[in-house]
């Protein structure tokens, strides 16, 4: 085969080329490396998410996913005021980590776990758009979600780590090689 020749079936598969079948494969194992990291490791991309607040506090049986271990107690371990009218929150003196605590969850740091809807949009949400692979947020809920985590956490918490854009360059540019020369 010339120069000429090889140039030519470079240019061909060059041409031929579909780039969600080239990036989707890798693009797929970053995103589940950003899925382990976020809401099990609970990091972002410059380290940990942060810690839950030990801030005292009252929830209602509301906000207990796993109703079991709610009891409506106050602060003093009552469960009727002085008036005799019952409590209908629970006093949390460890606030929302105790909260996160008592009913089995990750409590050490923050894993952005609670009702798992999220993190199960953020699972779903890599795919192809024609030739471009996209990673999105289907639910308005968890994109609004998404920019109030943000706010309290850093502008970093959805983004990749220096670690997997090098990752994600080495493998794109190993796919190219292998599609582009066999």
């Amino acid at each position: 085969m010339t120069i000429d020749e090889y140039i030519g079936q470079a240019k061909q598969r060059i041409a031929e080329l579909d780039e969600a079948k080239l990036i989707m494969p890798i693009a797929s194992a970053i995103h589940a490396k950003m899925l382990k990291r976020i809401f099990t490791d609970g990091k972002k991309a410059s380290g940990s998410i942060g810690v839950y607040s030990t801030n005292p506090t009252y929830e209602s049986k509301k906000a207990f996913k796993n109703k079991s271990p709610f009891k409506a107690v106050g602060k003093t371990g009552k469960t009727k005021f002085k008036d005799g009218q019952p409590h209908k929150s629970m006093y949390l003196p460890f606030g929302y980590k105790q909260l996160k605590d008592i009913q089995g969850y990750e409590s050490k740091f923050v894993n952005l776990v609670y009702t798992s809807d999220l993190r199960n949009d953020f699972a779903s949400g890599i795919m192809t758009d024609g030739p471009a692979v996209v990673v999105g947020i289907k639910r308005k809920l968890n994109q609004d979600k998404i920019q109030w985590l943000k706010e309290k956490y850093g502008s970093d918490l959805f983004a990749l780590t220096p670690g997997e854009k090098d990752l994600f360059k080495h493998e794109a540019v190993k796919a190219a090689n292998k599609y582009l020369f066999g």
